[in-house]
Order: structure tokens, then C-alpha cells, then sequence
């Protein structure tokens, strides 16, 4: 029976980003640190692809039969292409799955989050497809380093870092908003050194419109045998590093330290800022909300129809929940100045639309 690919519903925590698509089940690149991997009841933990079809996607955008996606897609919500499966790995150059469901996406202007460790996207047909509905597309390029030695023993199957920046700074310049993402950071392993810090954010500068770093905190730990050889490729010792760096948590994962956490976090901001970048970080506490550059936790494509999704479905739960003391916290956030009157309004448009149904008090 063929698997169907289809829109779904899932809040996490605060973020936005509801609407979750997946058009492959299983992932070829077979990244070693990749969390999916090892939840033994997860589908899409096999290093095989099997294409999910696109047959029912437009009577989902149409709104037939409804389910908890239907509002929030006839809302128009942005929906994040890519989320347990990488969209463009080695099955598209086939299926050409993800170039299907973007032309339906595009047919009922629906904004697209592209979330990938590919460079597929920047080659035709597909690039010409996101150039043509750019005002409706980020491309979130992930990265866990930009070394191509280091890519190919950690992330194997992946397109190399330095064919991911080539694509981005190709999208830059054609106006396309595309994202630097640092996820994982591997400590000692993303980067050694200072300098190696800021050639990563020099790249990164030269390639995105916008910088964001999450999962900085966690090392899979189930499945030693094979984290062990890896680690010593690198020239690691991987029981020794665990045990130096990941010294909190237990079972599947180990994290480090949140004074090392948020040390690494804020060294990363700083040198984007220094080389111009607008970047956030995605780290537990609020001290990382004093430190968005953006208009929100991944620093996507500030339109004025996101800035009011993310009031409605992030800044106002905070909000209620005392997170965010008074809408004067836009102040205190480093926004750039033509967001905060943007994001101000969009709060205060909100909390009336709420206050006058009844919703809000």
C-alpha cells in the first residue's frame, strides 16, 4: 500500500511552526548524531526512503475532510516542510516528491519553511520553483559544521557544508531567505577553537540572511558502538569525552552543562553579531529571549502574516503564563527597530481581537 504524505498538527511548546509535512519516510543520510535513529519505534529511523505520495495534499489545502490541521491551513499558516526525513535527499532526484508538494503549496499561497542538510534545492527544477514563490519560502540549511572532512565522518550521506553555503550565498543574492542552522552543536567538534568559531560565523555571514543555533545541549548516548569508532575517527576518546563535557541528563541523552550551555550559546551570537548577521539561539531560560535578532526563535522571514501567527500562537501564551511580564519586553529584546513596531502591533492587535471575543481577559 502506498504511504500518503499529508499536512499534521503538532504544538510544541511556544514555537509557530504547527503545521508539519513530510513527503519521504526514512532518511538516507545517515548523520551519526541524529536522534531519530535511535527511537526504535520511529518509522522513519531506517536508512531507506520510501516516498509518500502527494495525491490528497491539495484536497487537504482545500479544506476536505477536516481534521486539526484544516483551520490553521485555511488560516494560511506557514507550514514546515522536512521535519523527521530530509525533503531533498537522494530518493527526489527520482520521485520528485517535495517538487510536487512545493507546486501545490505555491498554487494555495501557503508559506513554506524548506528544512534540510541538502544542496539539492539550489539545482534545477527546484530551484527555479523556489525563486518563483520566494516571498513564500525560507530554506533552513542545517549545519554541525562547515569542515567538509569533518561532514563526511559524522554525516556521510549529506551534500558537503561547503556545496550547502555555495547554495545559500546563490539564494542570497537571488533574494531568497535562507537560514543558517548550527544543529547540533558537538562540543569540540563544531568547532576547536576561537578561531575556528569565527570562520564558521565568517561563512555563515557571508552565505544567510539569518543565524540560529539549537540543540546545543545533547549527545545521543544509547548506542555506544557506534558513537565510539566515530569519536575516534575524530580523534576523541568518546567515553572520556562524555564524561568531561555531557555530565547531566541520563538514558538516551547526556547534556551539558547550562553554565557551558549558555558560555558556547553566547560566544556564537556574539561573533555573528560582529560579522553582521541577525541570529537567535534556542536554548531553555529566558535570558535567550534577551538575545532574538529576529522576529522569532529561528529568525525566519519576518513577514507582517508571520509576525501576527507568532504573537497569536507564541508571545501571547507567554504572556498569559508570566513568562513575558508586559508588552514592553519588545523593547528589551535586541529586535532591529523595524520590528518592534511590527511586533508591537501585532501583540496588541491579538490581545484586542482576543479581549473583544471573550477569549482573553
Amino acid at each position: 500500500m502506498a504511504l500518503t504524505a499529508k499536512v499534521t498538527y503538532k504544538r510544541c511548546g511556544v514555537c509557530p511552526l504547527v503545521l508539519k509535512f513530510d513527503n519521504y519516510q526514512g532518511c538516507t543520510h545517515n548523520c551519526m548524531y541524529c536522534s531519530v535513529r535511535w527511537e526504535r519505534q520511529n518509522p522513519h529511523r531506517r536508512s531507506v526512503n520510501l516516498p509518500k505520495t502527494n495525491e490528497n495534499l491539495a484536497a487537504q489545502l482545500r479544506g476536505e475532510h477536516p481534521d486539526e490541521a484544516t483551520p490553521f491551513l485555511l488560516a494560511k499558516y506557514a507550514v514546515q516542510v522536512g521535519i523527521r526525513t530530509d525533503p531533498f535527499q537522494h530518493s527526489e532526484r527520482k520521485y520528485k516528491l517535495t517538487y510536487e508538494a512545493l507546486q501545490i503549496f505555491k498554487q494555495f499561497e501557503i508559506p513554506v519553511y524548506l528544512c534540510t542538510k541538502s544542496a539539492m534545492w539550489a539545482e534545477e527544477p527546484w530551484y527555479s520553483l523556489i525563486k518563483s514563490m520566494k516571498d513564500l519560502v525560507t530554506v533552513r540549511v542545517s549545519f554541525s559544521t562547515v569542515d567538509d572532512e569533518v561532514a563526511k565522518l559524522i554525516e556521510p550521506g549529506t551534500s558537503m557544508p561547503s556545496e550547502r553555503l555555495a547554495a545559500m550565498k546563490k539564494a542570497k543574492a537571488d533574494g531568497i531567505t535562507a537560514l543558517f542552522r548550527l544543529i547540533p552543536y558537538i562540543h569540540k567538534v563544531t568547532f576547536k577553537s576561537m578561531e575556528e568559531l569565527d570562520h564558521l560565523c565568517a561563512l555563515s555571514a557571508e552565505a544567510a540572511c539569518y543565524a540560529h543555533v539549537k540543540d546545543l545541549t545533547i549527545i545521543p548516548h544509547a548506542n555506544k558502538a557506534t558513537f565510539r569508532p566515530m569519536f575516534a575517527k575524530l580523534g576523541i576518546d568518546f567515553d572520556s569525552y562524555v564524561k568531561k563535557y555531557y555530565t547531566e541528563g541520563s538514558g538516551l541523552y547526556r547534556v551539558m552543562p547550562s553554565e557551558l550551555m549558555k558560555k558556547v550559546t553566547l560566544q556564537l551570537l556574539d561573533r555573528w553579531r560582529k560579522h553582521g548577521l541577525r541570529c537567535a539561539a534556542e536554548i531553555p531560560g529566558n535570558w535567550s529571549w534577551k538575545n532574538i535578532d529576529g522576529c522569532h526563535c529561528c529568525a525566519a522571514n519576518p513577514s507582517p502574516h508571520f509576525q501576527k501567527q507568532y504573537a497569536r500562537d507564541s508571545l501571547i501564551p507567554m504572556y498569559r503564563d508570566g513568562r513575558l511580564k508586559s508588552l514592553d519586553f519588545v523593547d528589551d529584546v535586541r529586535y532591529p527597530s523595524d520590528y518592534k513596531g511590527m511586533v508591537r502591533d501585532a501583540l496588541r492587535g491579538v490581545i484586542a481581537s482576543e479581549k473583544s471575543t471573550g477569549k482573553t481577559s
